[in-house]
């Protein structure tokens, strides 16, 4: 109760009221002996009450917390776990009401598979269904003294001319704490071209690069998933020679590769939806007789440009077709275009092709059909076999929103393990649509079909 008392200080404004259990006692003529005195006080300004409530709105729309969705209302809670798994928690609440789901035992007892998502969040939709059925659909009002900014979202403060785009994102603030900073982890320094590294006197030609500068650097095992973003720490091992770092250096530095022109890619597919190339087109202004073009490809962005990734070279020509393109989820490609009378390189954008995984496994295809009788409900599910020769067991998962993204926050059927191409769905209710999709696991090797096509069930 403590903890639901917590969560509906969100829900009203910032102000706390002191959770009761009796309102009032009357005796048998109607004469209240006893009224509860209703306790309230301001916790927290209506801004950062707001504020809570707009990121716990998350949780819910996209996060661990996506069962406990209400059609008609927006809803914001946090699911939680302790250690060792002896509690699962929901706290949700809506503007109108809040109520939180504990599980557990009555002693410090381990449980199996049982989450505040997987289990506390669906118990709290069908109370809270029920509860808001004669309560007209509200949203939670924002009070006066909020501001949108657009921020660098390494540092949280205002983005400066070297923030990439990737970087900019739009924030809610407190109009009385707005970041009054400009962001400084971002440095520029030449590369060398092809490598990437640290430029030498000895590098034929440079590019400036965008790299991030911690305040303080990270430490211990783990690598952060930003650190491609730093700046290299290596000198350049393909051409050698000695480092450019200081104003009195002799040696000039090589020429700067400019980014000037546009590169754009497209897919190409087969009938079957299968990948056959990747088609790059591009157009260089400054071409002349001279002029030829060097293809480069990665699987991660950002690597330094080496005769590792370069994957063609051409010239007469502004369009190139990769047959062969890596069978990752996503390829980068970029063109040097060189003029060899005048030694100069001119660099296009770098692109991101995003390429359909592919799998041994086949694709399961779904049916299903809703049944119901007098006392229940239940949805048969059906689908074809993502092999016939391996062990498999099968992933199934449903939504009550369309187009859903298949996670563990929507998987159903955790406590059983599914190896045949059917399964009945008993957990549902009548006057209700749901969505369902599945994929194949191979038991042996891990490996994952795509997920089937999706279906819908009204029942």
């Amino acid at each position: 109760m403590e903890l639901t008392a917590a969560y509906g200080c969100f829900a009203n404004g910032g102000i706390y009221v002191k959770p009761y259990a009796i309102r009032k006692i009357e005796d048998k003529d109607g004469n209240i002996i006893y009224q509860n005195k209703i306790f309230q006080t301001m916790v927290m300004s209506t801004q950062t009450a707001y504020l809570m409530s707009d990121m716990l709105q998350t949780v819910v729309q996209s996060g661990t917390a996506q069962r406990a969705k209400l059609p008609d209302r927006p809803v914001a809670g946090k699911t939680g776990t302790t250690s060792f798994n002896v509690d699962a928690w929901f706290v949700g609440y809506t503007p109108d009401l809040v109520s939180s789901v504990w599980l557990g035992y009555d002693k410090k007892e381990k449980m199996s598979g049982v989450f505040g998502g997987n289990y506390g969040a669906p118990i709290w939709k069908k109370v809270m269904t029920v509860a808001h059925q004669n309560i007209p659909p509200s949203t939670f009002p924002e009070p006066e003294g909020i501001t949108r900014l657009t921020v660098d979202y390494k540092s949280g403060l205002l983005p400066d001319s070297l923030t990439p785009e990737k970087y900019l994102v739009q924030e809610k603030f407190n109009s009385a704490y707005l970041p009054d900073g400009v962001s400084n982890v971002w440095v520029q320094m030449p590369v060398c071209a092809e490598t990437g590294q640290l430029l030498t006197n000895k590098c034929p030609h440079s590019i400036t690069g965008v790299f991030l500068k911690r305040p303080t650097p990270w430490t211990g095992w783990v690598t952060p998933e930003d650190a491609i973003e730093e700046p290299p720490k290596e000198s350049c091992t393909l051409h050698g020679g000695n480092l450019i770092n200081n104003k009195d250096d002799e040696n000039e530095p090589p020429p700067i590769i400019k980014t000037t022109f546009e590169l754009k890619g497209e897919l190409q597919t087969n009938n079957q939806g299968k990948v056959k190339s990747v088609l790059l087109n591009w157009q260089y202004p400054q071409k002349n007789a001279s002029t030829y073009y060097l293809i480069y490809r990665s699987t991660e962005a950002n690597v330094p440009l080496t005769t590792k990734n370069r994957i063609a070279e051409v010239s007469n020509t502004n369009t190139w077709q990769d047959n062969n393109p890596p069978t990752t989820n996503k390829c980068y490609y970029r063109v040097i275009a060189c003029n060899s009378s005048q030694n100069e390189k001119t660099s296009s954008n770098l692109i991101t092709i995003n390429l359909p995984q592919t799998t041994k496994l086949k694709t399961p295809y779904l049916t299903g059909e809703g049944q119901l009788s007098r006392n229940r409900a239940q949805v048969k599910l059906n689908w074809t076999k993502s092999s016939e020769n391996s062990p498999i067991i099968y992933h199934l998962f449903r939504s009550e929103t369309p187009n859903f993204e298949a996670n563990f926050t929507n998987q159903i059927a955790l406590n059983e393990t599914i190896t045949e191409p059917y399964w009945v769905d008993t957990d549902v209710e009548k006057n209700t649509t749901y969505y369902y999709r599945v994929r194949g696991i191979d038991m042996m090797t891990n490996e994952a079909s795509t997920l089937s096509n999706q279906i819908e069930v009204r029942l």
